[in-house]
C-alpha cells in the first residue's frame, strides 16, 4: 500500500508539475503575446502619427506649389495683359504720322524730290506739313517696356508698322528742308522688311514700293491686334512664327539703320546749305 500510495502521490504530485507546466506555459505565450501585441500597437500608432504628419507636411508643400504656380501665372498673365496695353498704346501713339504717310502716298517722291530744290513753293507746301508733325523721340516710349512678355511676332509686326511711318515722316522732313530726298534714302530695306512681314502681299510691296506703303498700316495694325489676343490668351508661337518673326526682325533692324543714316546725311546738307 505505501508503494501504491507513493505511486498515487508520486503520479498526482507529477500531473500537477505537468499541468503548472502547461498553464505557466500558456500564460507566458499569453504574456509575450499580448506583450509583443502591445508593443505593435504602439509602433503602429506612433507610425500612423507620424505618417499623418508627414501626409499633412506634403500636402502643405503640395497646396503651397499649387499655390506658388496659381500665382505665377496669374502674374504672368497680368504683365501679358499690360504689355499688350503698352504695345497698343504705342501703335497709337505712332498714328500720328499716318497723316504724313498719307500725304506721302499722295505725292509722287521721286518727282518732288527732283522739282523741290528748283521750287520754293513746292517746299513751303511740305514744310507747313512737316511743322505739325510731332516729336519722333517722343513716340513709342511704351513699347520698349512691353518688349519681353511679346511674342517675336508681335514685334516684328509692330517693326514692319513703324518702319512706314518713320520712313513717311523721314522723307517729309527732306522736301521740307528743300533737299532732294533720293539722295539720303534707300527703300529697299523697308520693301524687305514689309515682305518678310507680309508675304501673302508681296506682289503689291514690289509692285507699288513706297508709294504704296501707306495702304498697308491698317493690314498691320489688324494683324498687330491679333497677335496681341493671342499674347493675352497665352498661346504660344510655333516655331515657324518663331523662324519668321525672326526673319522681319533682322531686315527691319537694317532698314531702321538705313534709315538713321540717311536721316544724319540729311541733316549734315541742310546744316551745310546753311553755311
Amino acid at each position: 500500500m505505501n508503494l501504491w500510495n507513493y505511486l498515487v502521490s508520486s503520479g498526482v504530485t507529477l500531473a500537477i508539475i505537468i499541468v503548472l507546466g502547461w498553464l505557466g506555459r500558456k500564460y507566458l505565450a499569453t504574456f509575450i503575446t499580448e506583450a509583443v501585441k502591445t508593443d505593435f500597437q504602439k509602433d503602429l500608432e506612433s507610425f500612423r502619427t507620424e505618417l499623418r504628419a508627414k501626409e499633412g507636411q506634403i500636402e502643405a508643400l503640395r497646396g503651397g506649389a499649387l499655390s506658388g504656380m496659381v500665382t505665377r501665372q496669374t502674374e504672368q498673365a497680368r504683365r501679358r495683359m499690360d504689355a499688350a496695353d503698352k504695345l497698343w498704346e504705342a501703335v497709337n501713339d505712332y498714328n500720328k504720322l499716318s497723316g504724313a504717310a498719307m500725304t506721302m502716298g499722295v505725292y509722287n517722291f521721286d518727282a518732288c524730290s527732283e522739282r523741290i530744290e528748283k521750287e520754293p513753293s513746292l517746299q513751303q507746301i511740305f514744310k507747313m506739313s512737316a511743322d505739325l508733325l510731332p516729336d519722333i523721340t517722343e513716340l513709342g516710349k511704351s513699347a520698349h517696356a512691353a518688349r519681353p512678355y511679346l511674342s517675336d511676332s508681335t514685334w516684328a509686326l509692330y517693326q514692319a508698322y513703324t518702319s512706314i511711318l518713320m520712313l513717311a515722316y523721314s522723307k517729309m522732313k527732306v522736301l521740307a528742308i528743300g533737299l532732294d530726298g533720293r539722295k539720303f534714302f534707300e527703300f529697299k530695306k523697308t520693301d524687305e522688311t514689309l515682305i518678310a512681314a507680309l508675304p501673302d502681299l508681296a506682289d503689291y510691296i514690289r509692285q507699288n514700293g513706297h508709294a504704296g506703303h501707306h495702304h498697308l498700316l491698317d493690314v498691320l495694325s489688324n494683324r498687330i491686334l491679333e497677335e496681341l489676343r493671342r499674347t493675352i490668351e497665352g498661346i504660344e508661337q510655333d516655331q515657324e512664327s518663331v523662324r519668321r518673326a525672326g526673319a522681319v526682325l533682322k531686315v527691319a533692324e537694317e532698314a531702321h539703320r538705313a534709315l538713321e543714316e540717311g536721316q544724319m546725311k540729311a541733316e549734315r546738307a541742310a546744316a551745310e546749305m546753311k553755311t
